[in-house]
């Protein structure tokens, strides 16, 4: 019946669509066209970027297409299915869909004025099934161990670590780390510029660091980035070492090339150690907010801690809140505690409010009454 549906609104769509004599309008145009009006409206350098990005997905997979005025419904079904058969993961292909969606419906047709129609809304192009996945939680014996292999592998070079170390306190992201300049530090805080790399928001994030890590950092900072003496570090170490064709390929600093470094590192540390579960280290991030959620704070709290957006933050507390309210309505029944729990932490009479007053001799309920079966499951 559902299908039955999909199909009779693609039907409509085909049939009652306002008839528009197509104009003609290339690729580039239209993309020139659509990068105005985002600007215009203030849209994120960022959000254009991705858009931009994912024109290009469609122009690659339809060469023919000269512009939007070419594209179908046939392609908009085609879309969807050469992209799960070259093995894309189908919450991306999902979300490939709805900005085209976005693209077609808000800036080529409303902001732009072109004659289309927008044969990517989920009415008409049903997205793929999505199995939502845990999120991978880093346990600390895991991050002591990454760090320590890592802080074994390079000699006590504290650099990386510090930098792992710095992530994993503040939940902020890879790039945003590697990019922090020397003016970020400010009154024991990190500083995330609104607009700097790898920040989602709008406005600044300011993260807090332990005294010691803080003066560490200060310490470290290079003249203008914090992190920039890693070039000069990596290149003594492999001179140290005698691998002088390793000196002679290290290249100036760069945010990106650190990040990448990091990243090949932790992929070392995984192939090396086989029997360590797979994580990324944006799990570093999912992993501090997590652990902010135990500690007692709420989503809206998280919300802003971490700078993401509050939805996020709501789902992430329902996934730590659900496992921990589970264990402890299962601990009641099975007369156990598992620690700090928000169910078996609380009294009989917050569970269940207060119990009814009864007059001597009124009758009402009685401690007989209110028995438990017995062993033999009789009442």
């Amino acid at each position: 019946m559902k299908r039955a549906e999909k199909q009779a609104v693609k039907l409509i769509i085909a049939e009652y669509s306002p008839k528009v004599t197509k104009t003609f309008i290339t690729w580039a145009d239209a993309e020139d066209m659509m990068t105005v009006k985002m600007k215009e409206a203030n849209r994120r350098p960022r959000t254009i970027q991705d858009y931009l990005l994912t024109l290009k997905v469609l122009k690659d997979l339809f060469p023919d297409t000269n512009g939007p005025t070419d594209i179908s419904l046939i392609h908009a079904e085609e879309f969807k299915g050469r992209r799960l058969k070259l093995k894309i993961e189908p919450i991306t292909v999902g979300e490939d869909l709805d900005t085209l969606s976005s693209i077609w419906k808000k800036w080529f047709i409303g902001q732009c004025k072109l004659p289309l129609t927008n044969y990517w809304s989920r009415e008409v192009i049903e997205r793929p099934t999505v199995d939502k996945k845990d999120a991978r939680r880093l346990l600390q014996q895991e991050k002591i161990d990454f760090l320590g292999w890592l802080n074994k592998r390079w000699e006590g070079w504290r650099l990386p670590v510090l930098c792992l170390q710095v992530k994993a306190l503040t939940g902020c992201r890879l790039m945003q780390l590697c990019s922090l300049r020397k003016e970020d530090l400010q009154e024991g805080r990190i500083v995330f510029p609104a607009e700097g790399t790898g920040n989602k928001k709008r406005k600044d994030r300011k993260a807090i660091l332990p005294p010691e890590l803080f003066a560490e950092l200060e310490a470290l900072s290079g003249p203008t980035f914090v992190f920039e003496r890693f070039s000069q570090d990596l290149s003594q170490i492999h001179r140290r070492r005698g691998k002088m064709h390793l000196v002679a390929t290290t290249k100036a600093f760069d945010p990106k090339r650190l990040a990448n470094w990091l990243q090949d590192e932790k992929d070392r540390y995984l192939k090396e150690n086989t029997g360590v579960r797979h994580f990324k280290l944006h799990n570093f991030r999912g992993t501090a907010i997590s652990e902010a959620i135990e500690a007692g704070a709420d989503y809206l709290e998280v919300s802003k801690g971490f700078a993401i957006h509050p939805e996020t933050a709501r789902q992430y507390y329902e996934k730590v809140d659900e496992v921990r309210i589970s264990d402890g309505v299962l601990g009641l029944i099975q007369g156990q505690s598992f620690g700090n729990n928000p169910v078996t932490q609380r009294s009989e009479t917050e569970r269940n409010g207060p119990k009814p007053k009864v007059e001597e001799g009124k009758g009402g309920p009685t401690a007989s009454s209110d028995s438990a079966m017995t062993s033999d499951g009789s009442s």
